[in-house]
């Protein structure tokens, strides 16, 4: 039987997937660029449509820099045998199969974070900084850094221990056991986040004694929504864009406010923003996406635990076969492509679920002018564009575009 893998067919996967993507980017870029109909000339004025176009341009040509970056510099590591070098190394620094595939990620995954850098601090302080988005300090980029930094080594690090030790220990049923074990860590995550983790990142106070905090109050138990309070995050601190979202479930649930939402934003459209997020879970999207994701992980790792007693997953990348700590990173790197192409299919329900939640606030509120008002202003506030392209809007699109999403609430 051929390989169902090799040298040639990994450099094909990957490089389809950029070439789709790119192209994909720069189409949605072109569509930007057309003229507004008359149905959307009291949205954005010619000079606000330039100017988010222009800005889509900026990060379009930074992505695809760092696209094409990311791809060269795979293609020539792949072709000068640095991940056999990197695996002799590991296997140099000792001789334990676990040993020896943490240093093979962790070497890995501080050299993908060391080359994102660069481009992460030019779209902070270069494209954010221009078009008046950024407010991040160097002091706070290098701690945010750090800190996601130390987050992802110690959850990740937790998570790659236990998977690589029931891949040693357990053959045939690993996957099985695996995923019960990453469903159960999900969920603690899940629970633990709001209270542990979100504060590193974002400085949390429970929002005032006020009108608004009154009408949320009022709304939550009109539509019996269990709610852990309303809290506001110093947002401003980092980017000038508003957003809103629940943490959290049960009677954890928090609603949390960007304190830019509150300054850009009439009392009206915050509650028809929170009673869209509160849609989401009274229609049981949260729970019908966990279970979805949770199914799609079992895949995952049935399929991770065939790649890894592959062993032309290995010669693709031209290493040893026997490790699978070290075949575990390389079927993620495999799987994280072939994912690309499914992706329109998380993107639909996405949407579909984005139009049942605003249908859900125009209901509960009984305000449809204060829903649709709301996202123009979203949209205009962030500089997002009116038009995109169809196969970008397939691909990438987790909400529909704004024209097509206002139609059913006017």
């Amino acid at each position: 039987m051929n390989p169902f893998l090799t040298p040639s067919i990994l450099i094909a996967l990957f490089c389809s997937v950029f070439l789709i993507d790119t192209v994909v980017d720069f189409l949605n870029l072109e569509a930007s660029k057309k003229p507004l109909p008359a149905s959307l000339k009291d949205v954005q004025t010619e000079e606000m449509k330039l100017r988010a176009s222009n800005y889509l341009e900026k990060r379009v040509y930074l992505g695809a820099t760092r696209s094409v970056f990311l791809l060269v510099s795979f293609l020539v590591l792949l072709g000068r045998g640095f991940f056999r070098s990197l695996q002799n190394f590991s296997e140099h620094c000792s001789d334990k199969p676990m040993l020896q595939a943490i240093i093979f990620t962790l070497s890995l995954v501080l050299l993908n974070q060391i080359a994102q850098i660069p481009f992460s601090a030019y779209s902070t302080f270069v494209i954010e900084e221009e078009f008046g988005f950024n407010r991040t300090t160097p002091k706070i980029f290098i701690s945010d850094l750090m800190k996601s930094l130390f987050v992802g080594l110690l959850l990740g690090g937790t998570l790659f221990s236990f998977i690589v030790s029931i891949l040693m220990h357990y053959g045939a049923n690993a996957g099985w056991i695996i995923w019960l074990g990453y469903t159960a860590f999900q969920f603690f995550l899940v629970w633990i986040a709001p209270v542990t983790l979100l504060p590193l990142f974002l400085k949390l106070s429970p929002i005032t004694e006020g009108p608004l905090k009154t009408a949320i109050e009022s709304y939550a138990k009109k539509q019996s929504f269990s709610l852990d309070g309303a809290w506001i995050c110093d947002a401003s601190k980092r980017s000038a864009k508003s957003n809103a979202f629940f943490t959290g479930f049960g009677r954890f649930r928090r609603l949390v406010l960007f304190d830019t939402l509150i300054e850009k934003h009439p009392e009206s459209e915050i509650i028809a923003i929170v009673a869209h997020e509160a849609g989401h879970f009274k229609l049981g999207h949260i729970w019908k996406h966990s279970l979805a994701t949770t199914l799609a992980s079992l895949v995952v790792f049935l399929a991770i635990q065939k790649l890894v007693e592959a062993d032309s997953l290995y010669s693709a990348f031209l290493v040893r076969p026997g490790n699978v700590g070290i075949g575990l990173i390389l079927a993620l790197m495999v799987l994280s492509k072939l994912s690309f192409f499914l992706s329109p299919i998380g993107a639909y329900f996405s949407r579909r679920n984005e139009y049942a939640a605003d249908q859900f606030s125009v209901e509960t509120t009984g305000d449809a002018a204060s829903m649709v008002s709301g996202l123009k202003r979203l949209v205009t506030d962030n500089l997002g564009v009116l038009q995109n392209h169809p196969l970008h809007v397939i691909l990438h699109a987790s909400h529909p575009p704004l024209v097509d999403r206002i139609k059913p609430l006017v």
